[in-house]
């Protein structure tokens, strides 16, 4: 779990809301059954793709963009650590199960 500010929690309720309407295919989430999506991910490929930014080809022989959630999620890392914050603040914040995932941002 990561806290977030009220408003920030409205905005990810009205993307879930829209990510119910897209067409691609769900996935089943082990612990409850549920068909899930990913939030970002989706329109993430979609957008880099759209705008040039690709990566290597994948094991499916497709293109990926070059942008994905997991790159901001590294990036937030990246930027506490440079501002200074302690590193079981860090992994507090990305929900790191040990100090040893969060070392990478040292």
């Amino acid at each position: 779990m990561v806290p977030i500010h009220q408003d920030a929690a409205d905005a990810f309720q009205t993307v879930i809301d829209m990510r119910k309407q897209c067409h691609d295919r769900p996935f089943i989430d082990e612990r409850t059954g549920e068909h899930i999506r990913y939030l970002f991910e989706y329109p993430l490929q979609k957008v880099s793709k759209a705008a040039g930014l690709v990566g290597p080809t994948g094991w499916r022989g497709k293109q990926r963009g070059a942008v994905s959630a997991h790159r901001f999620r590294h990036t937030v890392g990246t930027q506490l650590a440079e501002r200074g914050a302690k590193l079981h603040t860090i992994m507090k914040m990305l929900g790191h199960s040990s100090v040893s995932m969060a070392l990478v941002y040292a």
